[in-house]
């Protein structure tokens, strides 16, 4: 059977090690499965060579390289990569992996193809069916000239490690995959390739005729027709780079923004589970020192982990990063093995790849050497302070590192039961390192949480956040992290403005990547009237961290806070068509809601908000407040009545009660919970400002503390 485009014997090729099929004849299930679903793919039949015998009854006196060729003439080459195919002497290596390379490199489609919408795939679609150790890995992601991206059928539990089969519950596979979601993709991806290479010519068809035709025909040309083609290249050159200069644009030109995304774990131990996650994340850190260099946070970064990533030029585009850095991580015992390659997202281009070797007790030195050859990649020159910064260990205690990293993972999590693990883990390590400065900066940070949230009074919170960080200061002078902390102890706690905007800008000369910093200083600015200047810093730390449903309620908050509704209530609903369950987000769009007198829009908001954050304080006053504008005075009166017994055992904001009986009409009541809230030092005080009667002495009292 010929295939659909003239010249090419097979679609597909279908290569694998008998070894693999033995047994429940697992690479059979597979190309019948995968036969089914390409006949609800594409309308036109899809031929598939698939040689039950592996050998095709080939002696010793036949010619292998030959009888295999006509059949590797094939659109997309499948390889069934387990732990036995990656073997230099194998038959299906040597004969049909390599030769397919070898082949398609110089047809006249190439091994790679450009798809439809831009972003370019390998005509080699791996398909994946055990984790392999990192020498198997480098030796397919050497033939293939990149990264391994193939599509998986690995099963895994504690000490498993198998093909997925149609049987497999996907919840109890880490992988979280199902076989048929898997076919699906296998067939997806054949007719993306498929397609691309029928869209190469628009006169495909004939251009068939000429396939596996070398491209190159040796011809003699005059001296007078050389200098003329010349003539007409330059000037085309000229005009191109007048009118398209972006085509023209160089790697040293590009804006170096950078994402890193998440490390694939080659780990097979639960002890290590954490590694993919903390490494890249380092990595992140690292380059953030660059002040050359604008890195994506890993917050977003990692919003590609556990999903099929699409090409690096759509990643690159959503992530607002011109180049992408991924990688792997493995560690066995004492040894660790990264790899690093950096793509040019802009054209989806290979620049560089390395791996790097060590014992983990030179981690330090390993992810340093990554971010410096990652600089010299791309010619950036590094002032001694910035290698100095990149050479610095954070600790003496390898144990206390890998608590951290796992403290680390745990705070991206986002969640309460996330800020607790985190909170745990850096206990732990201080408690082996008493000089860990990170560590300190990382419970200073989830108490800021805490005490932002109201869930702890800021007179117990501060002090004690105040002690952290300085103790970090102290052991580290230039942790940005810290000034970021004790700019927001000065501006929130102790009302030093100009100190805190200090505090800020030194944590952003020492980490201008930080979305946090960025953040942070947007609501200082708020909170002193300095709005444009909030919405400029709102919009770069969402720059760095796009995906971040925290950084992103920051600049919804932002647009609240200088009345701009409609903006704002966009942003809100953006970050929960993504993070439904994203309670702050539903939090402010109720507020937003409520000021704009959409209130039984708030209502809806701030009733979800309530229920997933298990009973905020301040959601609940907001919830009160709208009860009762609607007249729904029952509910109003039942909250609040628990959210006054609450007050009796916990800590509740005082501004929760000042909003409530200021909609209830009971200005003298609201104003003297106004005056608690102020000696609380409140973390709300900013949000009612401009609540506040102008002349009365509450007005006073803002402008005293530097907020009007």
């Amino acid at each position: 059977m010929s295939g659909i485009i003239e010249g090419y014997n097979y679609d597909i090729f279908v290569s694998y090690r008998q070894k693999d099929n033995k047994g429940d004849k697992w690479v059979s299930e597979f190309v019948e499965a995968l036969k089914t679903e390409l006949e609800s793919t594409f309308k036109e039949e899809i031929s598939v060579y698939f040689d039950i015998n592996t050998h095709d009854g080939l002696l010793e006196t036949h010619d292998v390289d030959g009888s295999l060729k006509e059949k590797l003439k094939c659109l997309v080459f499948i390889p069934i990569i387990s732990r036995t195919y990656c073997d230099p002497k194998s038959f299906a290596w040597e004969h049909e992996f390599k030769a397919f390379v070898e082949l398609a490199s110089q047809d006249q489609f190439g091994l790679k193809v450009k798809l439809p919408g831009g972003n370019v795939a390998n005509r080699v679609l791996p398909v994946q069916i055990h984790d392999l150790d990192s020498d198997d890995r480098i030796l397919v992601e050497t033939e293939l000239g990149g990264f391994l991206r193939g599509i998986e059928f690995i099963y895994k539990e504690p000490g498993v490690d198998r093909p997925l089969t149609s049987k497999d519950n996907e919840e109890k596979n880490f992988n979280k995959t199902s076989y048929r979601n898997q076919i699906n993709k296998v067939a997806l991806a054949i007719r993306e390739i498929i397609t691309a290479i029928k869209q190469y010519n628009p006169h495909y068809e004939e251009a068939q005729k000429e396939a596996f035709k070398s491209v190159y025909v040796p011809r003699k040309i005059n001296k007078a027709k050389l200098i003329a083609y010349l003539a007409i290249a330059l000037t085309l050159i000229i005009l191109g780079s007048l009118f398209v200069p972006k085509l023209f644009k160089s790697q040293e030109q590009l804006e170096k923004s950078i994402a890193v995304l998440p490390f694939e774990n080659w780990n097979s131990g639960e002890e290590y589970q954490h590694l993919g996650d903390a490494i890249a994340n380092e990595i992140v850190t690292q380059l953030s020192l660059i002040n050359q260099f604008h890195v994506i946070s890993y917050t977003s970064s990692s919003h590609y982990k556990g999903s099929d990533k699409p090409h690096m030029h759509q990643i690159g585009k959503e992530l607002g990063a011109n180049f992408i850095i991924e990688g792997a991580v493995e560690r066995k015992s004492e040894d660790v093995s990264i790899h690093v390659q950096v793509i040019n997202a802009t054209i989806d281009d290979h620049i560089w790849a390395e791996e790097f070797k060590g014992k983990w007790k030179d981690i330090f030195t390993i992810r340093a050497n990554i971010a410096k050859k990652v600089a010299e990649k791309l010619n950036t020159v590094l002032p001694d302070d910035e290698v100095e910064q990149l050479e610095k260990n954070p600790t003496d205690n390898l144990e206390a590192y890998n608590l951290y990293l796992k403290g680390t993972n745990c705070w991206q999590m986002m969640t309460t039961e996330g800020y607790k693990k985190a909170s745990e883990y850096f206990e732990q390590a201080l408690k082996i390192d008493s000089n860990y400065a990170l560590a300190y900066a990382g419970l200073a940070g989830l108490d800021v949480v805490n005490a932002a949230w109201g869930n702890i009074s800021p007179h117990e919170a501060y002090p004690k956040i105040n002690e952290y960080v300085n103790k970090a200061l102290k052991i580290d002078s230039t942790c940005a992290r810290a000034y970021n902390l004790l700019g927001i102890i000065n501006s929130f706690y102790y009302w030093n403005w100009k100190e805190a905007e200090q505090n800020f800008k030194i944590a952003l000369k020492k980490d201008p990547n930080s979305s946090l910093s960025h953040s942070s200083y947007s609501v200082f600015l708020l909170s002193i009237g300095r709005n444009e200047e909030a919405v400029s810093e709102a919009k770069q730390a969402l720059r760095l961290d796009p995906f971040s449903p925290y950084i992103n309620t920051r600049m919804g908050l932002t647009y609240t806070m200088t009345g701009h509704y409609d903006m704002a209530i966009e942003e809100y609903r953006k970050i929960l068509a993504n993070n439904p369950k994203y309670f702050l987000s539903h939090v402010f769009l109720g507020i937003t809601y409520s000021e704009n007198g959409m209130v039984k829009e708030a209502i809806n908001e701030l009733e979800k908000a309530v229920g997933l954050s298990g009973g905020n304080p301040f959601a609940i006053a907001w919830l009160v407040s709208c009860y009762y504008q609607i007249g729904e005075n029952e509910k109003a009166d039942n909250l609040y009545n628990s959210l006054k017994n609450r007050s009796d055992t916990e800590y509740v904001p005082a501004t929760s009660f000042f909003l409530i009986h200021w909609v209830r009409g009971e200005e003298d009541l609201a104003l003297e919970w106004l005056e608690r809230a102020f000696n609380e030092h409140d973390s709300f005080l900013p949000l009612f400002r401009n609540r506040i009667p102008e002349g009365s002495k509450y007005t006073a009292l803002y402008k005293e503390i530097g907020m009007l």
